[in-house]
């Protein structure tokens, strides 16, 4: 089970990373993956943070707080497209993607940690003290996010 875990994050993670990439290298930037790679990526990372949820890691709340960020963005997006076109990233979804994947990275390795015993346990409970404290930081980068992209609407 931990290795389909792992697989799937390290999957999620490394194709959004290299399809930017490969994207902003080759100028191939299109309509569609403005709309689907956003899609995509809260596919992706909601799925690995109910997991984390489900381990006891990530409290309900901050689960919560992250899907309706995401569903709130979604609809800013939506409300800007009828009027302006599609809506380009903005920082803070960047830096919200950051600290996303660093705490999906440290919840399942100390997800990994407690149910293997790969590490002693006073280093696996700091562990998973620091991927609480990660889960915290991702439910605050969540709301400025949502802030930041409902921001735009204010300027209209």
């Amino acid at each position: 089970m931990l290795a389909v875990v792992w697989g799937l994050f390290l999957v999620m993670e490394a194709s959004d990373f290299l399809d930017g990439y490969l994207a902003r290298l080759m100028k191939q930037e299109s309509e569609l993956g403005k709309v689907l790679d956003p899609f995509a990526d809260s596919i992706g990372r909601l799925t690995y943070f109910i997991c984390l949820n489900s381990a006891g890691i990530l409290p309900i709340w901050i689960l919560l707080i992250l899907v309706y960020r995401d569903l709130g963005v979604s609809f800013v997006r939506l409300l800007v497209a009828k009027n302006e076109g599609l809506m380009p990233a903005r920082w803070s979804g960047k830096v919200k993607a950051w600290v996303y994947g660093i705490c999906g990275l440290v919840g399942i390795l100390a997800f990994s940690a407690e149910k293997t015993g790969w590490l002693p346990e006073g280093l696996s409970a700091g562990l998973q003290a620091t991927a609480k404290a990660l889960c915290y930081a991702s439910g605050a980068v969540a709301l400025w996010s949502l802030v930041d992209y409902s921001s735009v609407l204010k300027k209209k």
